[in-house]
């Protein structure tokens, strides 16, 4: 009977771990919530019916409004709207996009050797689940690894109303 052996996959498997763990602690580790004119942000604005999301470039902020840049997809200059600040129930501002290859890491990892443990179980053989069920994690973690890097995020974190609400208090 031959013994499993770590080779020189572990290492890569090691670092993605790593890597999927840190990811959340770096990008909170980034720049604050900085409302200076261009910040790129999205407001929540309270309606009768449900609420309505605007999302554009930040212009200026007065005691009683916010103007945003809302871009435009021809090449004619960016329409700037006003939002009245009571009317306002949240503003986020944006965190940058990022990809998911870690998130598809994790699911592929997952589907993969679930997948490849109830084929190799229907073999009736328990050794063949279990290398079947590490042949579809391997699977997996390539193929959930490549969807995941072209799907892309964007975060958004939201802005103390103290910042942007004259009326709130700090």
């Amino acid at each position: 009977m031959r013994t499993f052996r770590f080779r020189a996959w572990h290492r890569w498997l090691w670092c993605a771990a790593v890597w999927c763990l840190l990811r959340p602690a770096l990008s909170t580790a980034q720049s604050a919530d900085s409302l200076a004119p261009g910040a790129k942000l999205r407001l929540t604005e309270v309606s009768a019916y449900q609420p309505i999301r605007h999302v554009g470039r930040l212009v200026a902020i007065s005691r009683d409004s916010i103007w945003l840049a809302r871009g435009s997809r021809d090449g004619s200059p960016d329409p700037v709207s006003a939002f009245f600040i009571p009317s306002v129930s949240r503003v986020e501002i944006s965190r940058g996009q990022y990809r998911r290859a870690g998130e598809g890491l994790g699911f592929g990892v997952g589907i993969g050797a679930s997948l490849g443990a109830v084929v190799g179980g229907s073999a009736g053989d328990g050794t063949s689940a279990i290398t079947f069920g590490i042949l579809g994690a391997g699977v997996g973690l390539v193929l959930g690894t490549i969807v995941g890097s072209f799907l892309t995020t964007e975060e958004w974190k939201t802005v103390p109303s103290s910042r942007w609400h004259p009326g709130a208090s700090p």
